[in-house]
């Protein structure tokens, strides 16, 4: 039924939410071409990058830390990582 299925997606969501997949740590900015500025906003930018190792393009989200923690959304910068 509908109502299973939302209850399964609501679960599968929570599950993923409350462990969300930690970054590669072997990554680096090195391994990246920056290619153009995709979007601009009021705590930094979002840039198209070109993966060098895998031939694949990636959107990558810079922010400023210090306007993060000056206008407290550094939780939901956290929740935002999270659910992406």
């Amino acid at each position: 039924t509908t109502a299973y299925l939302a209850f399964k997606e609501k679960e599968l969501f929570n599950k993923r939410f409350l462990n969300p997949k930690r970054a590669n740590p072997n990554l680096s900015l090195d391994q990246f071409a920056l290619m153009k500025t995709i979007g601009r906003g009021s705590f930094g930018r979002v840039i198209l990058v070109h993966c060098k190792n895998r031939e694949q393009f990636f959107a990558l989200k810079i922010l400023r830390k210090e306007k993060l923690v000056k206008n407290n959304q550094v939780g939901h910068t956290i929740n935002e990582r999270n659910i992406l």
